[in-house]
């Protein structure tokens, strides 16, 4: 089963698949078709973006993937589905590998019994769920990581009720660009704070960082794909490497 879920206003289209599969050594995939030309295959890895083949060979990516041409593009973010491929211009997400546990084959040597029941995997009734997209390049592949951070960050339901009393808690970091991300916030050795800043786009982002808690407003300038790391404490916002130390 199959569920579109197609938005009043926007170009954002949510797949909900509800899939029984019971066959065996078989991949099934889930093939999304493009007018592109002249594509790249991109892919989320660890603080970048990969450029994938596109003659078919499964590829490995995080949380999304993207055709482009450079001048449009189509995004598919998905929920555990890192293996795809893309040829002829078309995204193809793998769903189901109903392949045996521990057995490679080695020849012709039938290492799997044929007369009794194998588990394997995949097998049984399994639910996918995609968000897909299509506009223009730029428009998509910039926010396409921070679309991507917010959908995976499922909204849950607290038996709370606040009254209005008390005072209101102020934000802990206010980013005045929606690209850029804060990966990493974290206490340091001694007691001063770690924050992470990233750029996850193709272009150079510049942003406002600012605490009403440590007293801090700096503007900052990524390049594409970079990272920068920072110590804050009151009154202070200074570079930093990865280990905390100062630069």
């Amino acid at each position: 089963m199959m569920k579109y879920t197609i938005p009043k206003n926007g170009t954002t289209i949510e797949l909900s698949i509800k899939l029984l599969f019971n066959e065996s050594d078989k991949m099934l995939k889930l093939n999304i078709p493009t007018a592109l030309c002249s594509t790249k295959y991109l892919g989320k890895t660890a603080f970048g973006v990969n450029e994938l083949k596109t003659d078919g060979s499964e590829m490995v990516a995080q949380d999304w993937v993207a055709l482009t041409d450079d001048k449009n593009a189509i995004s598919c973010i998905n929920f555990g589905n890192y293996g795809s491929d893309s040829e002829n211009s078309s995204i193809n997400i793998t769903l189901i590998r109903s392949s045996a546990y521990c057995a490679h084959s080695i020849g012709d040597r039938n290492i799997i019994p044929k007369n009794r029941y194998v588990e394997r995997m995949d097998q049984g009734e399994n639910d996918f769920n995609f968000i897909i997209n299509a506009t223009s390049a730029d428009d998509l592949l910039d926010m396409l990581d921070y679309e991507s951070v917010i959908k995976h960050q499922k909204p849950y339901a607290l038996s709370y009720f606040p009254t209005p009393a008390g005072e209101k808690i102020k934000p802990l970091i206010y980013i005045d660009n929606k690209i850029i991300q804060m990966t990493a916030f974290k206490k340091s050795d001694n007691n001063d704070y770690i924050m992470r800043i990233y750029n996850p786009s193709r272009k150079k982002q510049s942003s406002v960082i600012e605490s009403q808690i440590f007293n801090i407003k700096q503007e900052i300038l990524l390049a594409q794909f970079e990272f920068k790391t920072f110590i804050l404490k009151k009154n202070s916002m200074v570079e930093c490497d990865l280990f905390g130390k100062y630069i």
